[in-house]
């Protein structure tokens, strides 16, 4: 185990053609924000966030971001073990809204140990 570790955080807006026939976003959308939140901590470490890949996802859905709506992700690494590690994190609206949690595990060749 290891002391989380936040990442920095991503702002975003949702674009109108990410929204379902309902007009909300999408929901694997969710997911892809957490992987391009890691993705973009990965480049700013000097690895290569194109070799990421996914082994496990959690989703707790909340409200639904809106096209439009102002996006922040943010969270921590929170478990390592050999070439997986684990993120918990959120997106809020602007004014703190919580969309939705994440926990997602994922691996990277650059991860041969905790």
């Amino acid at each position: 185990l290891l002391q989380p570790i936040d990442l920095p955080t991503l702002n975003l807006v949702p674009w109108y053609t990410e929204m379902d026939p309902q007009g909300h976003l999408n929901h694997p959308r969710y997911i892809d924000w957490g992987d391009e939140w890691i993705s973009r901590w990965l480049a700013r470490e000097g690895k290569d966030p194109v070799a990421l890949s996914a082994r496990a996802d959690h989703v707790r859905f909340r409200l639904a971001a809106l096209a439009g709506d102002r996006v922040r992700v943010e969270g921590q690494m929170v478990a390592a073990e050999e070439d997986r590690r684990t993120f918990a994190l959120r997106a809020l609206r602007e004014g703190g809204e919580l969309l939705v949690e994440l926990r997602l595990v994922r691996q990277h060749p650059a991860w041969p140990e905790p």
